[in-house]
């Protein structure tokens, strides 16, 4: 895993790493765009960003840092549990179920993400992808861990 971990940080954050690297504040947008509404999986995807700055984020240590899920489990309801590993080495869990919970927004839907609107948030951005959010930027989304699985689940949400 890299050393530093793009995915939870805000726009402020980004703001100011950029301009540690001597960059314009509107790349510290393009990239926020690309983690939380492009939904990147690589730096390399970041292709808003030219070639050598990607290439230098990843030289310093700098990945998107998405979740590994560690573990699956699958209950005979067909919920589906998930183990996952973060950036910061610690794990967390997260749930499927296959019918919903009764309809909460922020499942997906087009009255979600207009509900959702433009938010320079990533928590809030986060909790319009999954369904319930998390209450710790830093701590990613469920909709993450599906991308990192290859699934494209609508139903997910953290467990306490």
């Amino acid at each position: 895993m890299a050393d530093h971990a793009l995915f939870g940080l805000t726009l402020p954050e980004l703001t100011a790493l950029f301009a540690e690297l001597g960059q314009k504040p509107f790349r510290a947008r393009q990239v926020f765009d690309a983690l939380y509404k492009q939904r990147v999986l690589s730096v390399e995807d970041i292709t808003t960003l030219a070639h050598d700055l990607r290439e230098r984020l990843m030289t310093a240590g700098w990945s998107i840092g998405l979740p590994e899920i560690v573990q699956t489990a699958r209950s005979v309801d067909g919920t589906e549990r998930y183990l996952m590993r973060l950036a910061d080495g610690e794990t967390v869990e997260t749930v499927w179920m296959p019918d919903g919970d009764g309809g909460e927004r922020g499942d997906g839907s087009d009255a979600a993400e207009e509900e959702a609107g433009e938010r320079d948030d990533p928590q809030q951005t986060l909790a319009a992808a999954s369904l319930s959010g998390t209450p710790d930027p830093a701590r990613p989304s469920p909709y993450w861990a599906r991308r990192a699985n290859g699934r494209d689940r609508k139903h997910v949400g953290a467990l306490a």
